[in-house]
């Protein structure tokens, strides 16, 4: 199927032939953005009721943040591409990332407009009080704690990321959480960690030795992980700085 970009339409349509037939396609996803906006149309609009309109922005937010972890990143990749491998594509990867970094702009001030001005008047004449990290009531800070502690904490997926972890494939889709581990001794409970994260996309960076056993039992684990024997003073401050989640 021979194609050629079509110029009266921009440079975001191409033409295609396919068994005689001209077909003008437009480019996937910018098609894909304009569909994500009729969500927000309907988000947008006073005659929704306010549970669906409050859903519909749900929808658009998590549609959105799907779209630059997937389809963003896919273009960002396809930026490293030879000269050849560019050639044959439909679009250039720069056309369509300036393309979309144009587009996103007003929906993403629309959607924050109607959440600030009418979304968020509405949920408080209704009696619902959305409150940050900043103005939690002290009466529902241990409970916050723990529902944190025992629903959210236990799905987290821990990952290090720094310099060391450059050869590193990150997976779209995935929320990643950088941690250390300090010494290998019995007394330090790596075996118990291990067991632990058994099945979770992890980065684990353990610092001490590590003996075959334990080195055997990250690999029946799934564990993607790095051992450092030794470290300086400021590479360990340097590890202290970056992780999210510390065990020793």
């Amino acid at each position: 199927m021979p194609s050629t970009v079509h110029p009266a339409s921009g440079p975001l349509f191409v033409r295609k032939l396919h068994l005689g037939r001209r077909l003008d396609l437009y480019n996937r996803e910018l098609s894909w953005l304009d569909f994500n906006e009729r969500v927000l149309q309907e988000a947008e609009n006073s005659s929704t009721p306010l549970g669906e309109r409050l859903n519909f922005m749900s929808i658009f937010s998590s549609n959105m943040d799907e779209f630059f972890r997937v389809r963003v990143a896919t273009q960002q990749r396809l930026l490293h591409l030879d000269a050849t491998a560019l050639r044959k594509l439909d679009f250039h990867p720069r056309q369509v990332l300036e393309a979309i970094h144009h587009r996103v702009q007003q929906p993403q001030e629309r959607f924050e407009s109607v959440f600030q001005q009418e979304i968020l008047p509405s949920l408080r004449a209704n009696g619902v009080v959305l409150a940050d990290e900043d103005h939690v009531p002290p009466e529902f800070e241990s409970v916050l704690h723990g529902l944190f502690k025992d629903k959210v904490q236990p799905f987290l997926n821990p990952i290090m990321l720094d310099r060391k972890t450059r050869q590193l494939r990150l997976r779209d889709a995935y929320l990643y959480l950088a941690i250390l581990h300090v010494g290998t001794a019995w007394n330090k409970n790596l075996d118990n960690h291990i067991k632990a994260l058994k099945g979770i996309s992890c980065q684990f960076n353990i610092v001490g030795l590590l003996t075959e056993s334990q080195k055997k039992d990250l690999f029946h684990a799934g564990i993607r992980y790095q051992n450092f024997a030794q470290l300086s003073e400021m590479e360990m401050l340097g590890f202290y700085h970056s992780c999210d989640l510390l065990l020793s």
